[in-house]
């Protein structure tokens, strides 16, 4: 019978192969504190690499580290641009808000179609016409050349009371003539000083006025535009002795000086008798000056 083996006659390849000391067993593990992993080389099952390996590993390592470089300078770049581009907006934007709260505010409106009628008010005072009694007022403006016998006249009495007549004359009288003395006196408190015109009213009824020196007020029609083109008076200006407005163009947001011919003006109101169209529309209020605007300047609308 053999005799079995004592772990002294084991060999020990530790001694020929420089092994990974875990992956035995203990028996064959050196028991050397200072050596805890052995390099076995082929039983390790890791080949070393040849020449030709190392550098392709080396160069692939170098490629991707210059790619990592790059995507990193990228992304900066992108960074960078994305700021810049952020910064151009806000200014372009800050840019066009201020360009924006320069432009002068106005109100825009279409000129309306409507009837205009102008009216002379004024003082009267009854006075004697042979069997009768009349009215007369004093008149030295311009309305008076719109004023034609025959033309509808309202009389008013101190009470309230309204009586209805006609124009029955139209006299232009020198200062001193008898019924402008004694008359212009009673209805202005003066003296008349240059020629005046006396136009005279015959009531509808005439037993309505029984003395002279009645005071009265009078009401009469000196101008009817029917169916006109009319615009706000604040619209209108003057250079001269042209009228203008300024015409706003919705699609450019600006605008245009406009020549027209203009007719009466009465209550805010002015009558265009030539060059504009009902479509159009009118700057009729400015947030600033009329000296500041010009022909084609950028405006806002008021909202």
């Amino acid at each position: 019978m053999n005799k079995k083996p004592e772990h002294s006659d084991v060999s020990d390849f530790s001694k020929v192969f420089q092994i990974d000391e875990a992956s035995l067993p203990d028996e064959l593990i050196e028991k050397d504190p200072d050596a805890s992993t052995r390099n076995l080389g082929f039983l390790s099952g890791e080949p070393e690499l040849s020449e030709k390996e190392k550098r392709e590993i080396l160069e692939k390592e170098k490629a991707e580290k210059k790619k990592k470089q790059a995507n990193r300078i990228k992304n900066r770049m992108l960074i960078i641009l994305s700021a810049a581009v952020l910064l151009f907006i806000a200014v372009f934007g800050i840019s066009i808000a201020v360009r924006e709260s320069r432009k002068p505010v106005i109100t825009a409106e279409k000129p309306v179609i409507q009837t205009v009628s102008r009216y002379t008010e004024g003082n009267a005072v009854t006075v004697s016409s042979g069997n009768a009694y009349k009215a007369v007022f004093i008149d030295n403006d311009y309305d008076v050349h719109y004023i034609e016998p025959g033309q509808a006249v309202e009389l008013t009495d101190e009470n309230g009371t309204v009586y209805t007549g006609k124009i029955s004359d139209i006299k232009e009288a020198s200062p001193d003539s008898y019924y402008i003395k004694d008359y212009y006196t009673v209805l202005t408190g003066d003296l008349p000083a240059t020629a005046v015109y006396a136009v005279f009213v015959s009531p509808d009824d005439s037993s309505v006025f029984t003395k002279e020196g009645t005071p009265l007020k009078v009401k009469v029609l000196t101008k009817t535009a029917e169916d006109a083109l009319t615009v706000k008076a604040s619209a209108v200006f003057t250079d001269g002795n042209q009228s203008y407005v300024w015409k706003y163009s919705a699609f450019g947001k600006t605008l245009e000086k406009q020549d027209v011919k203009t007719g009466i003006t009465v209550d805010g109101i002015t009558v265009i008798l030539g060059g504009l169209d009902k479509n159009d529309k009118v700057a009729v209020t400015f947030s600033c000056s009329e000296d500041k605007i010009y022909d084609g300047i950028k405006v806002k609308t008021e909202k």
